[in-house]
């Protein structure tokens, strides 16, 4: 009750300790971060900075609340923690938001995935995400990169199933004469080198 809130959202100490909360060895168990708030943050580059150390093998799922929130960053911060971020301008779609989080926290298709070329000459460091996410059912998922040459050949996608079996399969490219294709690596590849 003696509580008077104003001004910004302090998000930087608060994720540092989850953060250190959630280390672990333990291969057998997932660290999963959700950060759910309705603040606007300011100092989004430092937060970014400082957790992009410590979050290798965490899963970050956002939920940002009102029409306020600074959607970027929530938005990067689940792209970095290879999760997903969800906006709700009201607590009406709150309970479903938070349902389907947790259905994908519980059930990823495919974790680990990779992928590899198979007669496609990929260029060495343009292959975004840097860091993949695991796969949702769904969620898309997006993976870009550029390649050498005509479009032959193909990529390997590898990863665990959700039995902890190994999956893979190859993927033939198609020619898409859309520039937004071209577009849409550059953004990636942008927030890539922005982490």
């Amino acid at each position: 009750a003696k509580v008077e809130a104003d001004g910004g959202t302090e998000m930087a100490a608060p994720l540092d300790l989850a953060a250190k909360q959630l280390q672990t060895n333990d291969r057998e168990r997932q660290r999963i971060l959700v950060l759910v708030t309705d603040g606007q943050v300011g100092n989004e580059d430092q937060i970014l900075r400082m957790l992009g150390p410590q979050i290798g093998g965490m899963r970050i799922f956002t939920v940002g609340i009102d029409s306020a929130v600074n959607d970027g960053f929530l938005k990067r911060l689940a792209g970095i923690g290879v999760g997903s971020c969800e906006l709700v301008e009201g607590e009406d779609r709150l309970d479903e938001v938070m349902d389907k989080i947790h259905r994908r926290i519980g059930t990823p298709v495919l974790t680990e995935v990779k992928i590899e070329a198979a007669g496609l000459s990929i260029e060495g460091g343009t292959v975004t995400p840097t860091r993949m996410p695991a796969l949702f059912a769904g969620a898309p998922l997006v993976i870009a990169g550029r390649f050498k040459g005509k479009p032959s050949g193909g990529v390997i996608v590898t990863g665990v199933d959700a039995a902890g079996r190994p999956w893979s399969e190859t993927v033939t490219p198609g020619h898409s004469p859309n520039p937004a294709v071209a577009t849409v690596w550059a953004r990636a590849h942008l927030r890539d080198l922005d982490m």
